[in-house]
């Protein structure tokens, strides 16, 4: 996970290729991840969504990006 493009981790393949209209629910969610600044430092937010409906599906907030964090979501 990580900003930088220039890097060796593996890349998932883009499967939708911009097709972001879909016929049912469930049928495709996406994910994203953000960061918030707090007085305490960092907050991390992971968000899935269900592309028919635009619905929030699932989220988790943490003070660090991991693989748990997404998973959580």
């Amino acid at each position: 996970m990580t900003t930088d493009s220039n890097h060796r981790y593996p890349v998932a393949e883009n499967i939708l290729h911009q097709q972001l209209e879909v016929s049912r629910l469930n049928e495709c969610w996406v994910s994203d991840t953000t960061y918030i600044p707090t007085r305490e430092g960092w907050l991390y937010l992971a968000v899935i969504l269900d592309l028919f409906n635009r619905e929030i599906v699932g989220g988790s907030m943490a003070s660090r990006m991991t693989r748990q964090l997404l998973n959580a979501a």
